[in-house]
């Protein structure tokens, strides 16, 4: 049998109208909740065959609950299989299997993403993008957490919430020192501009390398994520008591409109913790003045006035001052 596991390779006929298993033992691994390669074949030559299969092992997993057996397991963190999913696979199929890891429920990112972890497989998802066992799992849990606060309806900022946790996570251990002390230059609306360059400018860098080029993810998934990523960093280094009483906050809170709770439960540890600063900002006033903010963007501007050029930028001032 050359398929991938045994409970991929049952098939229904339909002249019966039953199952049949070739492997004969693929309906018992089901009911199981075991995965394995099909017998006769060791698992290692399996996933040589085709070494995307590790990243599939792990989806089928998280998604399904299934237990990996230790043949599996030594085959997925083999060297000649993963050296095979680093040269002979292309980052669009790592990056498909990667995002269907991320888009079930929220319990099953976390077994996902803890399962590539353990078999070795972290570095060869986010490009060069080293990662701790420590960060690894920090960032782990607060994709969990991020993405039980975003429905199931926006696809893309529930993805972001979970990338964005990773892209925070690498931001943090690549400039965090660098951004805490570009932090210390005040906390004016200018030195706040200032400092949002500065973190964006990272920021955009560990992207292209990270989910640009590692994960080839769509530019909406990467807009949420560096959302995400940038609003976590400003919070981090200035700190959340400063940054909540500083007469920047609205404008921190202006990039912050769609992605704003998963952006603080990333940035703060918790949904619980998120919860609390939310209530503090509507207790503040913030929160109306956020949701009376602009509705139309620069594409929109020059759809509906015809605007063109720095014509764009006034009409766009002009209106959210409005």
């Amino acid at each position: 049998c050359r398929r991938d596991f045994t409970v991929n390779s049952l098939f229904f006929n339909a002249n019966t109208m039953s199952v049949e298993d070739f492997t004969e033992c693929g309906l018992d691994d089901l009911e199981a909740g075991i995965l394995r390669t099909p017998p006769p074949r060791a698992a290692r030559e399996v996933m040589l065959e085709d070494p995307l299969r590790a990243l599939r092992a792990v989806r089928f997993s998280s998604s399904h609950r299934f237990d990996l057996v230790r043949e599996i397991v030594d085959a997925v963190s083999d060297p000649d299989v993963l050296q095979g999913l680093r040269e002979k696979v292309s980052r669009e199929r790592v990056s498909i299997e990667v995002q269907k890891i991320a888009a079930h429920e929220s319990e099953c990112i976390a077994r996902g993403f803890s399962l590539l972890f353990d078999c070795g497989l972290s570095q060869h998802v986010f490009a060069d993008i080293e990662f701790t066992e420590e960060s690894w799992s920090r960032a782990t849990r607060l994709a969990d957490a991020a993405a039980r606060v975003v429905g199931h309806e926006n696809h893309a900022l529930r993805q972001g919430a979970v990338f964005g946790a990773f892209l925070s996570e690498a931001l943090s251990q690549k400039a965090g020192d660098v951004l805490r002390r570009s932090a210390t230059q005040g906390m004016t609306l200018s030195a706040m501009k200032r400092h949002f360059l500065a973190v964006r400018q990272h920021c955009c860098a560990i992207d292209d390398v990270m989910l640009m080029e590692g994960l080839v993810l769509s530019k909406a998934v990467r807009r949420e994520a560096r959302r995400i990523a940038e609003g976590v960093a400003v919070l981090h280094s200035v700190g959340q008591d400063d940054l909540l009483n500083s007469p920047s906050i609205r404008y921190w809170l202006d990039s912050q409109v769609e992605n704003l709770e998963p952006c603080l439960v990333v940035g703060l540890g918790s949904s619980e913790k998120a919860s609390v600063a939310l209530q503090r900002l509507h207790d503040d006033g913030h929160m109306e003045a956020v949701s009376r903010a602009s509705i139309l963007n620069g594409r929109d501007m020059i759809a509906k006035l015809g605007t063109k050029g720095a014509e764009t930028s006034v009409a766009l001032t002009a209106h959210r001052q409005w």
